[in-house]
């Protein structure tokens, strides 16, 4: 009988603790992220810009990391998606929103939202290179 008991405890316990997915969602104020080639290659000198009026560009570092500054960004509102084009001489320009709607959930009515180089933990992206 104890053992049954110290099983549920145990349980509970661990069903409260915060998973790690937690902690990697945590919203931060800039986007951010790591640019690759087709190889996983880390590439850098990509030209990467808000598409929006009065937007700077910056570039990825020699580890393919970019990170880029929005003065509007709303951490209460990271619902509002962006664009973000990424550009480098012999690749295709990729152009990535920020933001994902996805289709309702049948049992629930509710949206899927999944958002992009807004979370502490980088997000990736592949750039292909030009076929000529």
């Amino acid at each position: 009988m104890k053992i049954y008991l110290l099983l549920i405890f145990l349980s509970v316990v661990m069903a409260c603790k915060p998973s790690k997915k937690d902690d990697v969602r945590k919203i931060i104020d800039y986007y951010h992220g790591i640019v690759l080639n087709e190889q996983f290659e880390k590439l850098s000198g990509v030209r990467v810009v808000i598409l929006e009026p009065g937007s700077k560009v910056v570039s990825t570092d020699n580890k393919g990391y970019f990170q880029i500054k929005d003065i509007k960004f709303n951490k209460i509102n990271v619902q509002r998606g962006k664009k973000i084009s990424f550009n480098k001489d012999g690749y295709v320009t990729d152009t990535v929103s920020t933001l994902l709607i996805g289709p309702n959930y049948e049992a629930k009515n509710r949206r899927i939202i999944n958002n992009y180089f807004i979370y502490e933990i980088p997000d990736t992206i592949i750039l292909r290179k030009n076929v000529f």
